[in-house]
């Protein structure tokens, strides 16, 4: 990247704060912007956009959930990559974070160089994107405006939705495993299941409308993209 990425950490405890703080700045050559809650941290992304934004789930008054949700349905912020931290372990939580936008899902207590891994992960897989436009059936993507229409109308993606037709169109007429999508769309560093592929096939098929046909469930292996009958 040619300019130091600027990471927003939030969380309601000053402990926690100052501990992220210091792993990112230990680890890596990064601006690091601060906030205390929930509603701190939405005042502040009116003003700034980060590079990357690293959430508590339970804040009080605005938890990490209702954030996420916000800055997916605003213009400005909805590409910015998430990282959600919980002290909860349940896999239905990390579903339903997986649900509201957020990239990656890290529990409390986590170890640090994990958390530099999964960053540098996210920040370089969105710095890398290609001056590219792919066309498949009546989805088109370009990948230098960062946008995808379906029939001339552009789609909302989130992020890893976004990464995940990519690598579809990359692949098309190609199946892929869930595992392979584990390892290219959310990277080595990320210790998620397939589940988590599951979840998010199944929101980018809501969002593609007819032209989720394109996509097709390839029984015992995991998927194809494809325009074949």
């Amino acid at each position: 990247m040619n300019k130091k990425p600027v990471i927003m950490a939030v969380d309601d405890d000053p402990g926690m704060l100052e501990l992220i703080s210091g792993v990112i700045s230990s680890n890596m050559d990064s601006d690091i912007i601060k906030a205390g809650n929930g509603e701190q941290a939405l005042h502040m992304l009116k003003e700034t956009v980060p590079d990357l934004l690293i959430l508590d789930w339970n804040m009080p008054k605005i938890d990490g959930w209702e954030v996420c949700r916000k800055v997916r349905r605003e213009e400005k912020t909805r590409n910015v990559p998430v990282i959600m931290l919980t002290a909860r372990s349940a896999k239905e939580d990390e579903i339903i974070g997986l649900e509201v936008g957020a990239d990656d899902y890290i529990t409390k207590p986590f170890n640090p160089d994990i958390l530099v891994a999964r960053i540098k992960a996210l920040l370089r897989r969105f710095s890398d994107e290609s001056q590219r436009e792919l066309q498949a059936g009546d989805i088109y993507m370009n990948l230098d405006k960062h946008i995808v229409k379906v029939k001339g109308d552009i789609v909302e993606l989130w992020p890893k939705e976004f990464d995940l037709l990519h690598f579809f169109m990359k692949k098309k007429d190609n199946a892929v495993t869930r595992d392979s999508l584990l390892e290219n769309v959310w990277g080595y560093e990320y210790f998620g299941t397939t589940r988590t592929v599951d979840v998010t096939v199944k929101r980018l098929r809501q969002k593609l409308g007819d032209e989720a046909r394109l996509i097709r469930t390839v029984k015992g292996i995991g998927y194809k993209f494809t325009e074949e009958d």
